[in-house]
Order: C-alpha cells, then sequence, then structure tokens
C-alpha cells in the first residue's frame, strides 16, 4: 500500500526533530566552551535546515509530476 504524503511527511519530521535533539544533547554535553556550542548548534541547525530544503524540493518536484500524469490522464 503506498504511503500518503502526510505519513512520509510525519516520518521526516520525526526524523529531522530527533537528529536536531540528539545533536543538541550531544553539543551540551561535549566538554567545549559555550562560545564552541554555540557555533556548533548554529552550524548543525543550518545543516539540518538545508536537507530539510533539499528534501521538500524533492517532493514539491515528485509531487507536481503526479499532478501532470494526473491530468494526463483525465
Amino acid at each position: 500500500m503506498p504511503h500518503s504524503f502526510k505519513d512520509i511527511k510525519g516520518i521526516a519530521i520525526g526524523i529531522l526533530a530527533g537528529g536536531i535533539v540528539g545533536a543538541i544533547v550531544a553539543l551540551l554535553t561535549a566538554p567545549k566552551s559555550g562560545k564552541e556550542v554555540r557555533r556548533d548548534i548554529k552550524n548543525k541547525s543550518e545543516e539540518y535546515y538545508d536537507d530539510l530544503e533539499k528534501y521538500f524540493s524533492k517532493k514539491k518536484k515528485k509531487a507536481g509530476k503526479m499532478i501532470k500524469d494526473g491530468k494526463k490522464n483525465i
């Protein structure tokens, strides 16, 4: 049975949230200065944002293709 976009979106958000929480916990428990930790958190958040942006861009293209294909079949 194919997964709905809502299911996939929920999974992606869960994975992202888990990754962010894990990264923050790892950074906060690491023996670094506050300045280094803030820099690391900023870098990781930018990395996750870029990953999410790429993920949803791919999904948007796929959805557009599905709509286009669906219109052809009508």
